[in-house]
């Protein structure tokens, strides 16, 4: 099939295609009001698309039309992201098209099509609907199955974006206009927010979101119960087959939710789905144990943003709450589920604009050399070996740990870094370079009495 690629989103007093669409020769527009063309939308050869409600037979060629009927109120047809329209197909009336549908070829569509459905035939029905808990498409023989399916889909979403939040209304506004902006009301995936009782105006942002989107979920805590066990209660909210940790000042660039939603679908036996976002080439790399997610992944584990679990393998740990004092519950909850669902995957890509906020609300030398040496201890004969977590010392030491202290310290970023050098001594005084880095981080401490 031959495609014409439209580079650029166009947008006309009536017609918006989004980006990235490509259109078959032989397509025909009728417009009264309004036709909304989603981002990489395909449509194929001779394929006729109109707002008004008309009947319509296709014939060997163009498309006989009769009896337009101008549509009634805003008058739109809208085309999802991502659907596939296939040849000689007629889609017509003041209808919705969800994202990543695919409408067969010769298909005549008067009706709304939910999202992820394939819909065939004149009258056009589906045919088969995307079910997350098998990802696969079930095919449907009756109107009481398209229901079924629909119905266990929106209990048990592909993913559920778990945002824990606290004073931070500007930052949860942009977080969550970034993902809605990607995927509008779809049951595909849904968003929890956990306020730990803001006096901002938090709730009035959730709030908003929470009236627009049927797949939004607020939660608002009494009081404050402290960071780590407002992330486990923002956890334990997901339905989705999948759920990832989403800190409030963590923003989905353009595109990334579809993309993670594709790698979570493409991999879905996979316990731990993890971004990578400096290596951005794009590619996605199974392993396999805990020795190699460490290898791979590094202290990279503790930023919550860049794991997603798969909630069936996450609800298999025992006991959630037993590291919520570290600040680093998600890293012990890796390595637990890695024994006993040792298969993961990375993607090469950065998903997310950072606000870029340094490290607050916990003493950066406690959690990120004790802390995070504590959780690797603790798996120590258990996936991992001395020697890879030796290892890991190093590359964090020289990676992370020194250029971090220095930038906090340089450009008095206000992170508590009090006892750093103690915590320093408290887990590195048996290593060969422990003299050498004493001297470097005396050296970084002496730069604040300046």
């Amino acid at each position: 099939m031959i495609y014409k690629d439209l580079a650029q989103p166009e947008q006309w007093s009536n017609v918006v295609i989004g980006e990235g669409c490509r259109s078959g020769p032989g397509l025909v527009l009728t417009v009264f009001k309004r036709i909304e063309l989603g981002r990489h939308v395909e449509v194929g050869p001779y394929v006729s698309l109109s707002d008004s409600n008309h009947s319509c037979m296709p014939v060997n060629g163009p498309v006989l039309r009769k009896s337009p009927i101008q549509p009634e109120g805003d008058g739109a047809l809208r085309i999802g992201d991502r659907t596939r329209i296939g040849a000689h197909a007629v889609i017509a009336g003041n209808i919705t098209i969800g994202q990543w549908s695919v409408i067969a070829a010769g298909s005549i569509v008067h009706s709304d099509v939910p999202d992820a459905c394939i819909v065939a035939g004149n009258p056009a029905r589906i045919t088969a609907v995307y079910d997350p808990a098998s990802s696969m498409w079930i095919r449907v023989h009756s109107q009481e199955e398209v229901e079924q399916v629909l119905s266990r889909r929106k209990e048990q979403p592909l993913l559920s974006i778990c945002i824990p939040t606290y004073n931070r209304m500007g930052h949860l506004e942009a977080c969550l206009n970034s993902i809605f902006s990607q995927i509008g009301p779809t049951d595909l995936v849904e968003v929890i927010v956990s306020d730990n009782a803001s006096t901002d105006g938090t709730e009035k942002v959730a709030t908003r979101f929470l009236e627009q989107y049927p797949n939004m979920r607020y939660i608002r805590n009494p009081e404050n119960i402290g960071a780590d066990r407002n992330i486990i209660q923002a956890a334990g909210m997901a339905r989705g087959i999948f759920l990832k940790l989403n800190g409030d000042d963590d923003y989905f660039l353009e595109e990334a939710v579809p993309l993670l939603l594709s790698t979570l679908h493409n991999h879905s036996d996979c316990s731990l789905v993890h971004t990578i976002p400096w290596r951005r080439d794009g590619g996605i790399s199974r392993g396999n144990g805990a020795e190699a997610y460490l290898g791979t992944v590094s202290n990279h584990a503790v930023a919550m943003t860049l794991t997603t679990f798969r909630r069936a393998d996450w609800e298999k740990i025992t006991d959630r709450t037993a590291w919520g004092s570290t600040s680093l519950s998600q890293v012990y909850w890796q390595y637990q589920i890695l024994s006993h669902n040792p298969k993961f995957c990375t993607l090469g890509r950065n998903l997310y604009h950072y606000a870029g906020k340094a490290p607050d609300g916990y003493n950066f030398g406690k959690v990120a050399i004790r802390h995070y040496m504590q959780a690797l201890s603790y798996f120590e004969g258990a996936g991992l070996s001395k020697e890879a977590i030796t290892t890991e010392m190093t590359k964090v030491l020289y990676g992370t740990l020194i250029p971090w202290y220095t930038r906090i310290v340089q450009e008095k970023l206000g992170t508590d870094v009090s006892g750093f050098e103690d915590y320093y001594t408290e887990c590195y005084r048996d290593q060969p370079y422990y003299e050498e880095v004493l001297l470097k981080i005396r050296a970084i401490t002496a730069l604040s009495r300046h």
